[in-house]
C-alpha cells in the first residue's frame, strides 16, 4: 500500500484538471442558445414572429440546433410567398423524423405544412397534421394556434352553425317527453346527399373531408378541449358541439357535452344558455313513467340552480312552472310503481312508494291518490287479512320564505 501511493499522486492533477474541463463543456453548452432562439441574435425565431407563438429559449445539443434549419429557412420563404407546394414537399422531408427526428426543427416543420395545408383550404390534410403535431408535441409551442385552427376548420364544416340559446326551445310534453316539439334551430343548407348520409362519398369539394364532414368537425372540435383545455376556445368548442348534437336530436350526447361545459367553465359566457339546455336535453332523455326516473330529477336540480344564480331572469315565472310540471312527472312515476306493485301483490311497496309521493309531491294530483291508498291499506290492515309494515311519513320542514323567491335585505339602523 505504502509503495503504491507516491505511484499515484501524479495521476490527481490530471484528474482534477480533465474534471474541471469536462464541467466547464458541460456549462457551455447549456449556455448554448439554439440558432433561432430568443438569445442568439437577440431577435426573435422568424417563425414565431410569423405566426405570434411562444419562442422560449430551448437548452438542446447545438448539433440538433442547427440540424436542418437552412431547409426549414427556404421553406419558409417560399410559404411567404405564397408557394405552398414546393414549401409542402420540404417541410414532408423534415417532417418524417430520421435524423431530424430529435430536432428542435421537426416541431416547427410539423406546423408549418398544417399551415400550408390550411392557406390552400386542403382543410382534411390540415386538420391530420395538427392532430399529428399536437400527438408528437403534447405541449406544443403553437398551442394557441392549433386550436384557432381546429375551430376554423370545424366551424366551416359545420357550415358556420351559429350556438344554440334557450329561446330555440319549444313546448315540452311532460306526459312523453320525448314526444315534445322540436327545438327550434335556425335551417342549414341540405342540398349535398354526402351530408345527410355520411357513408357516401365526397369527390367534389376538395375543402372537405371525404366521408363524414360532421363527424370530422366535432374529431376537431373535440381536440380542442382535450388537449387545450384551458384555452379561450374550449368553452366555444364544446358549446358548438352540444348546438350540432341538438340540431340531429342526439340527447345524450349534447346532455355530456353540456355537462361538461356546466361543470368545467362555470365562468364560460355559455353559462347562462347551457344550464337552460343542458336542463331541456335531461327531460327529452327522459322516457317516460315507465323508465328511470333520474332524468326528471337532473332536470329540475337545473332549473333550481338557474334560478338561484339568475333570481331576476325574464323566464322566471316559466321556470317555476316548469319545476311544478317536472314534479307532477316524478309523481306519476312513483304511482306507476304503486300500480306496478300492486299486480305483484306487494302492499308493503305499495305503501312505501305512497308515502314517498306524500311526502315529497304533495302539491301534485296523485298526492289525494297516493292518501287514499294509504288509508285503503291500513283498512287491510285494521281487518287482519294482512299484517303491512306501514312507513311512517316525514316531519314536516320548518317554515321557511316562500321557495326561490328573493329575500328582503336586512336593513341595519
Amino acid at each position: 500500500m505504502n509503495g503504491l501511493l507516491p505511484r499515484s499522486l501524479p495521476l490527481l492533477p490530471l484528474l482534477a484538471v480533465a474534471l474541471l474541463a469536462t464541467c466547464g463543456g458541460c456549462q457551455a453548452s447549456r449556455n448554448v442558445a439554439t440558432p433561432w432562439s430568443p438569445k442568439a441574435d437577440g431577435k426573435p425565431g422568424s417563425i414565431a414572429k410569423l405566426f405570434g407563438a411562444q419562442d422560449d429559449e430551448i437548452l438542446v445539443n447545438p448539433m440538433l440546433a442547427s440540424l436542418g434549419r437552412p431547409e426549414f429557412e427556404e421553406a419558409e420563404g417560399l410559404f411567404k410567398a405564397g408557394k405552398y407546394k414546393e414549401a409542402e414537399k420540404i417541410l414532408k422531408k423534415l417532417k418524417k423524423g430520421g435524423k431530424y427526428r430529435n430536432a428542435p426543427v421537426r416541431e416547427d416543420a410539423m406546423f408549418l405544412l398544417a399551415e400550408c395545408q390550411f392557406a390552400r383550404k386542403d382543410y382534411a390534410d390540415a386538420q391530420d397534421s395538427y392532430e399529428r403535431l399536437v400527438k408528437d408535441y403534447p405541449s406544443t409551442r403553437y398551442l394557441d394556434r392549433f386550436s384557432k385552427r381546429q375551430f376554423e376548420i370545424a366551424r366551416y364544416w359545420l357550415r358556420n352553425e351559429p350556438t344554440a340559446t334557450g329561446d330555440a326551445i319549444q313546448k315540452v310534453n311532460y306526459e312523453e317527453p320525448h314526444k315534445s316539439e322540436p327545438i327550434k334551430l335556425a335551417p342549414l343548407p341540405s342540398n349535398d346527399p354526402t351530408r345527410i348520409i355520411p357513408i357516401l362519398p365526397n369527390f367534389f369539394d376538395k375543402t372537405r373531408p371525404m366521408f363524414d364532414t360532421d363527424g370530422r368537425a366535432l374529431e376537431a372540435l373535440k381536440s380542442i378541449w382535450l388537449n387545450d383545455p384551458t384555452g379561450p376556445l374550449a368553452d366555444d368548442a364544446l358549446m358548438l358541439s352540444a348546438t350540432h348534437s341538438l340540431r340531429t336530436k342526439d340527447w345524450i350526447e349534447a346532455d355530456r357535452f353540456f355537462t361538461l361545459l356546466t361543470e368545467e367553465y362555470p365562468k364560460s359566457p355559455h353559462m347562462e344558455q347551457a344550464l337552460i339546455l343542458s336542463s331541456h336535453v335531461k327531460l327529452m332523455s327522459y322516457q317516460g313513467p315507465a323508465y328511470d326516473g333520474k332524468k326528471l330529477e337532473q332536470s329540475k336540480a337545473l332549473k333550481e340552480q338557474i334560478l338561484k344564480l339568475y333570481p331576476k331572469h325574464a323566464d322566471r315565472e316559466r321556470f317555476l312552472d316548469e319545476i311544478r310540471k317536472i314534479e307532477e312527472a316524478q309523481a306519476r312515476h312513483d304511482w306507476e310503481m304503486v300500480i306496478y306493485y300492486g299486480r305483484q301483490r306487494r302492499p308493503d311497496a305499495q305503501a312505501i312508494y305512497c308515502q314517498s309521493i306524500i311526502d315529497k309531491f304533495s302539491s301534485t294530483t296523485y298526492a289525494d291518490r297516493a292518501k287514499q291508498k294509504l288509508k285503503d291499506l291500513e283498512e287491510i290492515n285494521r281487518s287482519g287479512r294482512s299484517r303491512i309494515q306501514l312507513p311512517k311519513p316525514l316531519k314536516p320542514k320548518p317554515k321557511e320564505p316562500e321557495e326561490y323567491e328573493e329575500k328582503p335585505a336586512k336593513v341595519s339602523l
